[in-house]
């Protein structure tokens, strides 16, 4: 999950450009669980905007991920179209 940086990222969370993110690795939960856990703490599912981005977050999951955890992003299919959490479209693709 993602949150704007203020002046510091809460515990736990690792900061990167000008965002705060927080990688969950306790029980696994869906793609909607997920995101209401995010939006319970004020942040949402990450919304990927630059490959610089989608390079630290794939450095990042590599040292937390293994075959019990695994991470959503906040990317989803509407009406045959991906779209992220914030309504932009995929242009990563």
């Amino acid at each position: 999950m993602t949150a704007l940086a203020g002046s510091t990222c809460p515990k736990d969370w690792i900061h990167f450009q000008e965002s705060c993110y927080f990688f969950y690795n306790l029980n696994w939960k869906t793609w909607n669980e997920s995101r209401q856990f995010c939006q319970s703490m004020k942040s949402d599912l990450v919304v990927i905007s630059s490959l610089e981005e989608q390079t630290f977050i794939k450095n990042t999951i590599t040292y937390y991920f293994d075959i019990w955890h695994g991470y959503w992003i906040g990317l989803q299919k509407v009406n045959n179209n991906w779209t992220w959490v914030d309504g932009s479209p995929d242009t990563l693709g």
